[in-house]
């Protein structure tokens, strides 16, 4: 799994623009996504189209990968996930059914 958060992992990415990124802390996948397009081209000097595109490898790669959820669901996945979801018990019956059911985990 942390091979899969590796920079040299994406399509695209070879070890010049590794470096780059590393010499301006961004040391991972996940570290691209919450810098966001802008900040990577401020810090490293790319254009921001470059930037764009390496941000949008990565999260499509962490969307494939299972490690971040997809940017859209249908209705209909979101039920099923919602569905899945348990309920605690408060202790209490008022607080249960103001929580329809309990506190969600």
């Amino acid at each position: 799994m942390v091979e899969d958060l590796r920079l040299d992992s994406l399509e695209g990415v070879g070890p010049v623009t590794t470096r780059k990124l590393s010499d301006a802390g961004v040391h991972n996948v996940m570290d691209l996504i919450v810098r966001g397009p802008v900040d990577i081209s401020e810090i490293t000097g790319m254009e921001k189209d470059t930037a764009e595109k390496i941000v949008n490898k990565a999260r499509k790669h962490l969307v494939e990968g299972g490690l971040i959820a997809k940017d859209f669901i249908s209705a209909s996945e979101l039920y099923k996930t919602r569905q899945s979801i348990g309920k605690i018990t408060t202790g209490t019956n008022c607080l249960d059914t103001l929580f329809d059911g309990g506190i969600e985990t």
